[in-house]
């Protein structure tokens, strides 16, 4: 049978669910940075996070989130020098969504 128009077989649209289930990995960082003003530096850093999407049901879907997996320590921004300091990144954080939708 043939999925519904607009919507991947599987899946529901707008969700990031394109199949039975899909993880994904995605990585993010940033080079070592100098705040030119304040004279802060900031050490590169590599961050993984996981994401997993789960159909359950037509209209039903749960989302598992683990950002920071190996918990890096990191800096996302610097202040000027008023109050020179760097801000950390978010710690290993565990979220869950679970969704319903689809109603017209």
């Amino acid at each position: 049978m043939p999925a519904p128009r607009g919507r991947p077989p599987g899946g529901h649209r707008g969700t990031g669910c394109d199949g039975p289930r899909r993880l994904r990995a995605p990585g993010r960082g940033a080079g070592e940075r100098l705040e030119p003003y304040a004279g802060i530096r900031a050490p590169a850093y590599t961050v993984v996070d996981f994401h997993l999407c789960q159909p359950l049901g037509r209209l039903a879907q749960l989302h598992l989130k683990l950002e920071n997996a190996f918990d890096t320590v990191y800096a996302t921004s610097s202040l000027f020098a008023a109050r020179a300091r760097n801000f950390p990144g978010q710690p290993r954080t565990f979220s869950a969504l679970f969704s319903i939708g689809g109603f017209r």
